[in-house]
């Protein structure tokens, strides 16, 4: 996004050439205003009183102060902070001064002192006194605090620093949000005296030796509802308000707070851009932030709602904001159990995806079951809203819906191919074929039967007995067609009682000789029921080996026709029936 002309030449003039996106910047266009007199506990005094010493030199001899200079503790771009002693309570006190010969500097600190002063709380460093020295340097003496900033924490996992706070170096999350909910408490105090921070980033946290944790530098600190003094704040962390000069409230806090969540859980600012200039830039646009699956989802919630660029759309106060992260607390254990179970889903659909499970993929089935149904009955039972968990049962339910679907397609596929469903029936049909075969071979033997000729009588025999075998089929369809296995059984002997008939008319127009035919006939039997004994019942191999037997028998020994064909195939036709039977016993036991 595209800074206005004149506000990128207000950023520019005040960031300079090469500011980087943490530095804070601080109001220069105008005098910074001390906050209004009726919130003090007593009147304003004339003027801040003499402190007695030389900030920025020796002590004068003869000077009566309670306060001798130690050394320097650091220094910033508009003060200077010392070390100082106070002998008449032997304790170490620290001094923030401002820059000698700065007027901008010297306000800022005069500020400052008055803005801490009215705020006495845990979580803000004690003021002690605030006044000037001999050359009228301003100067807040201030409790020391022994410890290091909460930016060094963030920065190293495995500080010293992180003693007795929650967590381990490899997840200081839940000691980020223990700093963090204290650095809340400041702030809704701070706010419930009509002050805004207006600074809050992790390098202006103290984190103390026993875990005391102090929101500091309060430099720019302004009443609520009051605009902008020229640009100031930090570009890694501003506000958009603060950026357009907008006016600001309890919500332009909330969002330094998201803003520093967001640091918590990236390691980075939330505006991390090249320049300074850009930063801002991110600011003015606030756009929402994409999150990874490593960061909890209510606290990237809380992040982009905190960071939003409609004040009316964040959290209304800090205390909000608090309570969402202590329910995001409450919710950790749920949340941690939801994540478990939904990575573990992931596995459980994988592995209920394969086509032929090994007993091991099965094993894992229903050992990947028994754990995200756990995990999900407690993180349900500790949060029901919990939208993971919620989610996760759902693709739960899925995956035992298709594995109810699967199983039902499979149990219909296996009794699909159970042989043992009507296997009466078919063996009952296949002795009534066996004697029906008989009975049609002894017709054809008997030397005064009635005849039409012998090509004739050849065709109408096959052709009655395909005729029985298709009204036999269609007469008991309900039962002999209901599964696959009896329709393959059914097709097998539709298919050799048809190629018979047309067999012999076939033979008769072409006048084969009858040996001819009952080798063929005999020849095809034998290679039908082959198939079937191969892929269906190995039984069926034996009648076939007879039915070979018989074509060969017809073609090598033609005169021996009665034998080699009208008596071998009926007896492997009886075969059949009679292993169809035994197989049927078998599988009923």
């Amino acid at each position: 996004m595209t800074l206005p002309p004149a506000l990128e030449a207000s950023w520019s003039q005040a960031l300079g050439a090469s500011a980087p996106i943490d530095a804070t910047v601080r109001p220069s266009l105008v005098r910074p205003s001390l906050p209004s007199a009726p919130t003090l506990a007593a009147p304003r005094p004339a003027g801040p009183p003499k402190l007695g010493l030389e900030l920025h030199g020796e002590r004068r001899a003869g000077d009566a102060t309670d306060l001798e200079i130690l050394g320097t503790i650091g220094k910033g771009g508009m003060s200077t902070v010392l070390l100082a002693r106070q002998p008449s309570l032997r304790r170490e006190v620290a001094l923030k001064a401002a820059l000698p010969g700065d007027a901008s500097s010297a306000a800022a600190i005069l500020a400052e002192g008055v803005t801490m002063g009215r705020l006495e709380h845990p979580g803000i460093v004690p003021v002690h006194a605030l006044g000037v020295d001999a050359a009228g340097c301003p100067a807040i003496v201030m409790k020391r605090v022994v410890g290091v900033t909460w930016h060094v924490l963030l920065h190293d996992p495995s500080h010293d620093g992180w003693r007795g706070w929650a967590g381990s170096p490899d997840d200081r999350l839940p000691g980020h949000l223990q700093i963090l909910t204290a650095i809340c408490n400041a702030l809704d105090f701070a706010h419930s005296r009509g002050i805004v921070h207006r600074d809050v980033k992790p390098a202006n946290v103290l984190i103390g030796a026993f875990g005391d944790v102090y929101l500091a530098d309060w430099g720019i600190a302004a009443e609520m509802g009051a605009r902008g003094e020229g640009v100031c704040g930090t570009p890694g962390y501003l506000a958009p308000e603060m950026a357009l000069g907008e006016a600001i409230d309890a919500r332009t806090d909330v969002y330094l707070l998201a803003a520093c969540l967001h640091e918590l859980l990236t390691g980075s600012p939330r505006h991390d851009a090249p320049s300074a200039l850009a930063a801002v830039a991110r600011s003015i646009e606030s756009a929402s932030f994409e999150y990874g699956d490593d960061v909890p989802f209510e606290l990237a919630e809380l992040v982009n709602r905190g960071c939003h660029r409609d004040p009316d759309e964040r959290p209304a106060s800090v205390a909000e904001f608090r309570e969402a992260l202590a329910d995001y607390e409450r919710h950790r254990e749920s949340v941690a159990l939801g994540v478990e179970a939904r990575e573990r889903i992931a596995r459980l659909e994988e592995a209920a995806r394969a086509p032929e499970p090994s007993e091991r993929q099965r094993a894992d089935v229903a050992r990947l079951h028994a754990q995200v149904s756990f995990a999900l009955e407690r993180a349900l039972a500790a949060w029901p809203d919990n939208p993971i968990a919620q989610r996760t049962a759902t693709r739960l339910e899925q995956v035992l819906a298709d594995r109810r679907q699967r199983a039902a397609r499979l149990e219909g596929e296996a009794r699909d191919q159970d042989p043992s469903l009507e296997s009466g029936l078919r063996a009952t049909v296949l002795v009534g074929f066996a004697i029906f075969i008989a009975a049609l071979t002894g017709i054809s033997l008997w030397p005064d039967r009635p005849s039409l000729g012998p090509r004739v009588d050849g065709v109408l025999f096959p052709l009655a007995l395909w005729g029985i075998a298709v009204a036999t089929v269609f007469a008991l369809r309900r039962h002999v067609l209901r599964t696959r296995f009896n329709r393959n059984a059914s097709a097998t002997a539709l298919l050799i009682v048809t190629f018979i008939p047309i067999e012999r008319a076939v033979g008769a127009v072409a006048e084969i000789p009858g040996w001819a035919h009952y080798g063929m006939e005999a020849f095809f039997m034998a290679g039908v029921m082959a198939v079937y004994g191969i892929t269906q019942r190995r039984w069926a191999l034996w009648p076939s080996a007879i039915c070979f037997l018989s074509g060969v028998g017809s073609v090598l020994f033609p005169e021996h026709l009665v034998f080699t064909f009208l008596t071998l195939i009926p007896a492997a036709t009886l075969l059949a029936a009679a292993l169809a039977w035994r197989d049927r016993a078998r599988t009923l036991e």
